[in-house]
Parts: structure tokens; sequence; C-alpha cells
């Protein structure tokens, strides 16, 4: 202990930290264990080693899943209405954020405005669809 300067009381709790996370392993690997097989994991032949999962490939270059608006996302009458009263800054910035995926950040630089800027819009809009919506 004196080689590492450190304190019965500091190695207590390193012991007791790491057999916690032992625990939690087993105790994961336990579950993973028991669960059922989904279709997809079952496997292909008797290798056990390729599972149909495997074989499933997804070209994302060819597949067309962009909406052009936020509104595009969704077809509820009031969730609309309460968009169409945003501005159309604030339209687009949820439309980056919540469709596009996108940071604040990125936003930010993608509209060349501060990142205050963006923040304060989107807290704006969503305070209007929440005051909106419950009305």
């Amino acid at each position: 202990m004196d080689k590492f300067n450190i304190s019965k009381k500091d190695l207590a709790y390193i012991i007791k930290s790491l057999k916690m996370c032992r625990n939690d392993y087993y105790r994961k690997f336990k579950k993973d264990q028991n669960r059922e097989l989904l279709i997809l994991d079952k496997p292909l032949n008797d290798d056990k080693r390729t599972s149909l999962i495997d074989t499933l490939t997804f070209d994302e270059d060819n597949y067309s899943y962009r909406y052009n608006s936020i509104e595009d996302i969704t077809g509820d009458e009031e969730l609309l209405k309460a968009l169409a009263r945003l501005t159309d800054r604030q339209r687009e910035i949820l439309y980056y954020v919540y469709v596009e995926s996108l940071s604040i950040k990125e936003v930010s630089r993608l509209l060349n405005i501060s990142r205050q800027v963006v923040n304060k819009t989107h807290n704006l809009a969503l305070s209007k669809l929440k005051e909106k919506l419950k009305a």
C-alpha cells in the first residue's frame, strides 16, 4: 500500500467498487444468457457464427427518408395549427434540431447566427408550441 501511496480507506473503496462492477457485469451476462433469441438472431446454419441480421444491409445512399419541412413528419391537426403560428425561422430551427438531428452548435453554423440566438429561438418556439397545444 505504501508503494502506491494509497490509504486503507481508499483501497477498500476501490475494492468495493470493483466488486460492484463485477457483480453488475455478471448480472447483465446472466440476463443475456436467459433471453429469447429473436428471429433475426437465430443462426443461419450449424456453425452458429452467422445470423440473419448479419446478412442484412442498408443502402443509405439510395434510401430517401428526408423531409422538406417539419410539417411533413406529422398528421396531427393541432400540432400543424400550432406550427403554422411559428415564424419561419422558428420552424427552420425546429426542423434542423428534430428532423435533421443537428445540435444547436451545428444549426448556428449552418444558419450563420450565434448559438445563443438559436437556443433562444428554439426555446421560444417550444414554449409557443406548448402554449398552443395546451389551449
